[in-house]
C-alpha cells in the first residue's frame, strides 16, 4: 500500500512539473506575438500621423499661397512639436503657381522609437 501511494505521489509531480512547463511556453509565445502586433499597431499610427501632416501642409499651403504669402520655389519647415515621443517634421515648397492652380511638393517624416517613415509627394492644388 505504501508503494502505492509514493507511485501515485511521483505521477503528481511529474504531470504539474510538465504542466508548468506548457504555460511557461504558452506565456513565452503570447508575449512575442503582443510585441508584434504593438510593432505593428505603431506602425499604423505612425501611418496615420504621416497622413494627417500632409493634409496639413497642404491646406496650409492653400490658404499662404491664395493670400500671396509664399512664392513659387519656396520651402517652408512648419515647425511641429513632439507629441507622445513622436517626432515630426513637415516640409512645403511651392513648385509653381499659375492662375489659380499651383504645383506643391510636401515632405512628412515621423519618427517613434526605431520606426521611421518618410514620404514626399506632389500635389496639385485650387486657391
Amino acid at each position: 500500500m505504501k508503494k502505492k501511494r509514493q507511485s501515485r505521489a511521483g505521477f503528481v509531480l511529474v504531470t504539474v512539473t510538465f504542466l508548468i512547463a506548457v504555460v511557461g511556453l504558452e506565456i513565452f509565445i503570447l508575449a512575442d506575438s503582443s510585441n508584434t502586433v504593438l510593432f505593428q499597431s505603431d506602425r499604423i499610427l505612425l501611418e496615420a500621423v504621416e497622413e494627417n501632416l500632409a493634409a496639413s501642409g497642404l491646406v496650409w499651403a492653400k490658404v499662404n499661397i491664395g493670400k500671396g504669402g509664399i512664392a513659387a520655389g519656396q520651402e517652408t519647415t512648419l515647425e511641429m512639436p513632439e507629441e507622445d515621443g513622436r517626432q515630426r517634421e513637415l516640409k512645403v515648397t511651392v513648385v509653381s503657381i499659375n492662375q489659380g492652380h499651383a504645383q506643391v511638393l510636401v515632405y512628412t517624416s515621423c519618427r517613434h522609437g526605431r520606426q521611421h517613415l518618410e514620404h514626399s509627394a506632389a500635389y496639385d492644388i485650387e486657391f
